[in-house]
């Protein structure tokens, strides 16, 4: 049970292959406070005190872990994001969280752009890194440049600044020399899907599922 002051759903938003193939979804959270749905929920998590972080990380994990039958069936990976790094040392040291993230091996840990530099810090843990919201501001390129991730994920605002001019190939050509699997979020119009396949786009959001709650993942398919 939640030790703040909010409420919190998990989202699930599918990620899926340019075909329309599932091949995970990455885990969201809708905060609610006195009955009202708080925007930005992430900078309100990233400053929650370290047991409120560490209550909300455990029951997120252990509500996937409660989807493992179907995870497993369809499978299918779930990114999870970690918005601070306090939270990245929690997962990585907290021994609870850290034996319940081991048996979560399709689980995915994303970190914010500008906390990549955390990754050589996390230590024990076996479950791959994705780094998140790359273009989004929070930093360079450096972190990717820098560390070992199994995918990256374009920030939306980012992607629709960019699909429609022409360096945009040779953009995610120099991001796939450091991470092969790049995913992009807010694809909305289906037409962006030829320019997506030329430039060896990995995964796409928005386009093809539409978002559920953590409980439905059957939902899905």
């Amino acid at each position: 049970m939640s030790i703040t002051p909010y409420r919190y759903q998990f989202i699930a938003e599918p990620i899926t292959s340019l075909s329309g193939k599932l091949l995970g979804v990455e885990l969201q959270t809708r905060l609610e406070k006195e009955g009202q749905q708080v925007l930005h929920p992430e900078l309100i998590i990233a400053g929650w005190s370290t047991e409120e972080k560490r209550g909300y990380l455990y029951e997120q994990l252990e509500r996937v872990a409660k989807q493992t039958a179907w995870i497993r069936d369809q499978h299918v990976l779930v990114s999870v994001p970690l918005f601070d790094a306090e939270s990245a040392m929690l997962v990585s040291y907290d021994a609870t969280l850290r034996a319940l993230l081991s048996t979560l091996p399709f689980l995915r840990l994303a970190l914010a752009e500008n906390i990549a530099d955390v990754r050589d810090d996390m230590q024990g843990i076996g479950n791959s890194m994705w780094l998140a919201d790359v273009g989004g501001g929070g930093a360079n390129v450096s972190g990717l440049m820098s560390q070992q991730f199994y995918a990256v994920i374009l920030n939306s605002r980012f992607f629709k600044d960019e699909v429609e001019k022409p360096t945009f190939p040779v953009l995610i050509k120099n991001l796939r020399r450091y991470c092969d699997k790049v995913v992009v979020r807010g694809v909305t119009d289906r037409r962006c899907l030829t320019v997506l396949q030329d430039a060896g786009i990995w995964g796409v959001q928005g386009a093809f599922y539409r978002p559920v709650p953590l409980e439905k993942l059957n939902w899905l398919m």
